[in-house]
């Protein structure tokens, strides 16, 4: 697994702004890990992994936030 760290801008479910990790499988090619790319915003769509982690994975609705318009405003 690994865990990429973000800093949230805008929150909306069950984080509050500040630093979050968030985990992802580390195989991003055949896997089902989010491939996320230093220096980019993303629109995060993360669960609880037990107690303790937020996860997520090409599953989800993550995406840059340049490509999450209708996403944004939905929530908004």
């Amino acid at each position: 697994m690994l865990r990429v760290r973000f800093q949230v801008e805008s929150p909306f479910y069950g984080v509050a702004v500040g630093t979050v990790e968030v985990q992802t499988s580390a195989n991003s090619g055949s896997g089902c890990g989010y491939a996320f790319e230093v220096n980019h915003r993303y629109l995060v769509y993360a669960g609880r992994d037990g107690a303790t982690f937020l996860s997520t994975s090409i599953c989800s609705r993550t995406r840059r936030v340049e490509n999450a318009a209708e996403d944004l405003a939905f929530l908004r």
